[in-house]
């Protein structure tokens, strides 16, 4: 069984060695890799490259692990989000981690800094990211802040080669970003930087056509299915884009454009296709792939209005609906009833019967179910762990494992539970965190947004580990 155990913290930037006289830029031109000879390819892979990032950062790490598993001769590459700073002694590839938070890109650079100053005597290329709902910011501010630590940390690791990286966008159209993008672009070129444009990448079409939104650059609409992050064609691009990049920095070339540069033609952004931005209410919202993911499977399908509303709380009979359905429960509607469901639709019965059939849910000591009560956060691991146990054949909680949040003491109904989540890992993703200050806050509603990530996560575990399909 494949296990995905103790995840590591994601910083979106990657650092690398020498110095580059001229700036190089990565931008659209550079989304096909088959122009990259197996000898470039070679010496890309051999580079310990640390990576902070978010969201985002994590479709392109799918997109480089989709590559690998497609052609292993040539787009092989060790990646691991891991602490352990020893790593980098047995492996060459991407460390990758998730300091900061979206929303809050101070604390992107600053855990930029702190992670560099960890593992500068172990890494060749250091890179970040920002995210696209970072736009919410004081760019102005934020433009001087990214400029002024990238040059201190150029300046202090001096055999690091660092990445200057554009702000990922959406598939409306922004000044902000665009005016925050264009600081980044005209600073690279002056100052002989390596610039990887993310924006760009996002930008244009497969045939090199630029894509705007009122004026401003706009994601092309084929590179995603939520409007901001990217689906398997926009990973497969940004990806490739990796490995030019990672030629560069390696010194062996990488940075020949593969095709002549098609002439950009300025075209309206296209209307998304798809169910999947009918929820026009999560655009902005940084759990969104997870509701998309889920949507995608058919568990989820919002509301009449056409929104999701991932800020609201999840009721019970909800909770059994995303149960049943993303982790493909067989139904079973036999047995006594809870007196209090009876008047619920009959899709919602079934779905709640099924988990007290399953013994994931009881009733409380009235005798009801009370479907409209909203699950807290430490009760969905309850139903979560219990669910993947009775998939599993296991108990998962006699693991034995500790949890490291100060408000979930030992003696907690729900500490064996959060101990399994917080454990638990796909891609270098814990299945559930805390919050910033340290905090899980088991007796907080849950969001519909946090239920799709923590039941997309469970879910692509048992998936890794061959459980489901």
């Amino acid at each position: 069984m494949k296990k995905h155990l103790f995840p590591l913290l994601v910083l979106s930037f990657v650092v690398m060695a020498t110095s580059v006289k001229a700036a190089t830029v990565i931008d659209y031109r550079y989304t096909d890799a088959s122009s990259l000879s197996q000898t470039e390819l070679d010496n890309a892979r051999k580079q310990d490259v640390l990576f902070n990032h978010q969201s985002v950062g994590s479709n392109i790490i799918t997109g480089l692990d989709t590559m690998k598993k497609a052609d292993p001769g040539r787009y092989s590459i060790s990646m691991k989000a891991s602490q352990d700073i020893s790593w980098y002694d047995t492996y060459d590839g991407i460390n990758h981690f998730k300091e900061g938070a979206n929303g809050a890109p101070s604390g992107k650079i600053s855990g930029k800094k702190n992670l560099v100053a960890t593992y500068n005597s172990k890494i060749d290329v250091a890179f970040m990211k920002f995210c696209f709902v970072d736009v919410s910011a004081d760019l102005d501010a934020l433009w001087i802040e990214y400029r002024d630590a990238m040059e201190e940390l150029e300046s202090t690791y001096p055999n690091i080669k660092f990445i200057w990286w554009t702000m990922p966008i959406t598939i409306n159209g922004s000044q902000d970003r665009d005016s925050f993008n264009a600081n980044i672009r005209n600073y690279v070129n002056q100052n002989n930087k390596i610039l990887f444009d993310i924006a760009s990448i996002e930008s244009h079409d497969p045939s090199g056509n630029a894509i705007k939104d009122s004026g401003y650059d706009a994601m092309y609409s084929g590179y995603t299915d939520d409007g901001g992050h990217l689906n398997t064609s926009g990973q497969a691009r940004a990806a490739a884009a990796i490995w030019h990049l990672f030629a560069v920095t390696a010194g062996s070339g990488g940075n020949t454009v593969p095709t002549p540069t098609p002439t950009q033609t300025i075209t309206p952004t296209p209307v998304p296709t798809g169910s999947t931005l009918s929820f026009s209410d999560i655009l902005s919202c940084e759990l969104s792939e997870y509701i998309v993911d889920l949507y995608n499977l058919g568990v989820v399908s919002g509301y009449a209005d056409g929104t999701f509303k991932p800020d609201n709380g999840v009721t019970r009979a909800q909770m059994s609906k995303f149960i049943v359905k993303a982790f493909d429960l067989q139904v079973n509607t036999g047995g006594t009833k809870f007196p209090d469901v009876t008047d619920m639709s009959a899709e919602l019965n079934t779905y709640i019967q099924t988990l007290k059939n399953l013994d994931i849910v009881n009733g409380y000591s009235d005798g009801l179910y009370h479907p409209n009560y909203i699950v807290t956060r430490g009760q969905v691991t309850k139903y979560i762990v219990e669910t993947m146990n009775e998939i599993i054949g296991q108990d998962l909680t006699e693991l034995g494992l500790s949890s490291y949040f100060p408000d979930v003491a030992t003696n907690s109904t729900f500490y064996k539970y959060i101990t399994v989540l917080t454990t638990l890992e796909v891609d270098g993703e814990r299945i559930i965190k805390g919050y910033s200050d340290g905090l899980y806050r088991p007796d907080e509603d849950l969001t519909r947004a946090q239920m799709s990530k923590i039941v997309s996560l469970s879910r692509e575990y048992l998936v890794s580990a061959g459980y489901l399909q």
